[in-house]
């Protein structure tokens, strides 16, 4: 019996570890969920991104709003180093 994958609403069984360019991450997704998953987390850096000024020069210890996107894109930054 195949496996299914497991992001919820998806019934696919199509999950290919070895083929399209994966690199045997998230191993409970089919191929189109894979790269959906990807993709959703390159928008969340593209975002965190649109955010961001040229940098802060603040006062307020990093709690304003630029310093705050900032952080957020160095931690979407660190998600997709670990995958």
């Amino acid at each position: 019996m195949s496996e299914q994958c497991q992001r919820p609403g998806c019934i696919s069984q199509a999950i290919n570890h070895h083929h399209h360019g994966r690199n045997f991450d998230d191993l409970q997704l089919c191929d189109v969920c894979f790269w959906r998953a990807k993709a959703e987390q390159m928008e969340r850096v593209v975002a965190a991104a649109e955010c961001v000024g040229r940098g802060c020069n603040c006062e307020h210890d990093y709690r304003c709003s630029n310093c705050s996107a900032i952080i957020a894109l160095h931690a979407e930054i660190a998600t997709l180093k670990e995958n």
